[in-house]
């Protein structure tokens, strides 16, 4: 069970909510579809200047998920949840 950042709650660490890993980092979905990033504690991100040129094309981008991988963002999600209904009130 991981508490994740930004307001994700807490999601269980199994297949059907794990989107996407890579060392030091994984992205999880939960059940309202928030989708959120959680970096393993001392984890360091290595510079992708170094790496950028090997990378496929594909792969090279900033948006979604790949925001998340490259520690970007820290969250993305849907707006109209019930969580986000509740805090308008």
């Amino acid at each position: 069970m991981v508490d994740a950042p930004g307001g994700g709650g807490k999601i269980p660490v199994m297949p059907t909510y794990i989107i996407s890993q890579m060392p030091g980092r994984v992205i999880l979905r939960n059940y309202e579809g928030f989708i959120t990033s959680y970096t393993e504690p001392g984890f360091e991100a290595l510079d992708d200047s170094q790496y950028r040129d090997l990378c496929p094309s594909e792969r090279q981008s900033n948006e979604g998920v790949m925001s998340l991988l490259k520690g970007k963002h820290v969250s993305i999600g849907p707006a109209e949840t019930k969580r986000n209904a509740r805090r308008k009130h």
